[in-house]
């Protein structure tokens, strides 16, 4: 994967390697301990006493088949009730192939067991794949978080530069005010010199005090929330700042309607 990454040649796809931060939290490892004369022994004591799947083992950053990260439902094996011999292990469904190979595992070696025999009710067939199924060996928030630091680790830049951002925003009028709602363009700038483009979205349908995402290349996305009547200030939400077309602190700065709409300029920290 690194050597596909770095033969793209694009400074916009970066290979971050996770692997040393999973260390100790994957399938079938025993608990860290530095190998010393001391901890040997309980080093390879617990080599014999691992059993996948540990349900309860925080330690795993990988899902496990199962329904809750602490909770077990039970259910029948699930070998039962399928034919290891003329089920597909190559069919379509995702989750019937899934079901068909564990089946003829099991008819190959029918020592193969569950533990505690404990699993959780798997929708299979016509209906898909449950999201219980689809996120096995998936990370969980330990895991995720792992991720996070690598690409911390890793040094990588934001695609923007931070500092104070500003919006420059279009507000048309409603054409019948007892049942049209506000439209808006906007267009979002980064702290660049000059600014650079970072994110636009035009005839944004707004609703009177219903917010609107405006996504961008910054972390967070602005919502927008427009008034009643065309007196009112239109209000804006960044990252825990909150503001309005009114708002000097905010450098705010809205004309007044003309032709049917008014163009504004306003700021925020990003």
């Amino acid at each position: 994967i690194e050597e596909v990454a770095r033969g793209l040649n694009n400074d916009k796809v970066i290979f971050v390697d996770v692997n040393h931060l999973y260390n100790t939290h994957r399938f079938c490892e025993p608990s860290y301990a530095p190998l010393t004369t001391s901890t040997f022994s309980h080093l390879t004591n617990n080599l014999a006493r691992i059993k996948e799947p540990d349900f309860r083992n925080e330690d795993v950053w990988f899902f496990h088949w199962y329904t809750d990260e602490h909770d077990l439902l039970t259910a029948a094996s699930p070998w039962e009730g399928i034919d290891a011999g003329t089920c597909d292990p190559a069919a379509d469904d995702w989750s019937d192939a899934f079901h068909c190979q564990i089946a003829k595992a099991h008819a190959d070696n029918s020592s193969l067991t569950i533990a505690d025999e404990s699993l959780p009710s798997i929708a299979s067939g016509s209906n898909g794949i449950s999201p219980e199924l689809a996120r096995v060996f998936h990370p969980k928030t330990g895991g995720q978080a792992a991720y996070a630091q690598a690409i911390f680790e890793a040094g990588i830049q934001p695609d923007f530069t931070p500092g104070w951002c500003t919006m420059h925003v279009i507000q048309y009028q409603k054409p019948d005010p007892s049942k049209d709602n506000y439209k808006f363009d906007v267009t979002i700038f980064d702290a660049s010199d000059p600014p650079v483009n970072i994110g636009s979205l035009a005839g944004i349908d707004a609703p009177a005090n219903q917010g609107r995402e405006i996504k961008s290349r910054l972390p967070h996305p602005v919502v927008l929330k427009a008034g009643n009547v065309d007196a009112d200030a239109v209000l804006f939400d960044y990252d825990n700042q909150h503001w309005g077309s009114n708002d000097q602190e905010h450098h705010s700065n809205f004309g007044a309607y003309d032709n049917g709409k008014r163009e504004g300029d306003t700021g925020f920290t990003c």
